[in-house]
């Protein structure tokens, strides 16, 4: 156990900020304009694979890009023939070993922090502080960033506090 958990500290901690940050302005843009293009067809996407568990998409990558492709490696966190690599090598043999769990993480809780910052964002959009920096003239882009995305930021920060203690408990097991 010790000699594997910063592999799967370092691992999980990575993947959960990447699934927090890339669903969070995913799922902020979906709320901004809603009848986009990447709301029509990414939404539902996301929420069938939100709906899958962790390890069950972590099989059918595996069975997709390491039995059928060949595109990477099955399991470990190193290759049996790179025990003598030092420095950069040793780093992107454990990085590329470290792509087919990291992406299953990723995929599932993207959905998850999508859905959760789309649902957060829609009652802020209807906000009186918004309709005033509209009518000052603000640009669309700095209402955006600066009072929409940072105001529905809030409950999500503490939602991703939370998932943060939930790394060790529940997603080790991809």
């Amino acid at each position: 156990i010790g000699r594997a958990l910063p592999y799967t500290l370092g691992l999980l901690l990575t993947t959960t900020l990447i699934a927090f940050v890339v669903g969070s302005l995913l799922g902020a843009l979906m709320a901004w304009r809603a009848s986009s293009t990447l709301a029509r067809f990414v939404l539902p996407l996301f929420m069938l694979i939100a709906a899958l568990p962790y390890y069950l998409l972590a099989l059918g990558l595996l069975y997709v890009f390491a039995y059928t492709l060949h595109w990477l490696p099955v399991g470990g966190s190193s290759g049996v023939l790179s025990s003598g690599l030092s420095g950069i090598g040793a780093i992107l043999d454990v990085a590329r070993h470290s792509i087919l769990p990291g992406a299953s993480i990723v995929l599932a809780a993207t959905g998850f922090w999508m859905l959760s910052m789309r649902s957060t964002m829609i009652p802020v959009l209807g906000s009186d502080y918004l309709m005033l920096a509209e009518a000052k003239g603000l640009r669309e882009r700095w209402i955006f960033l600066r009072y929409a995305l940072r105001n529905a930021l809030l409950p999500q920060v503490t939602g991703l506090a939370i998932a943060l203690g939930y790394v060790v408990s529940g997603q080790v097991l991809v």
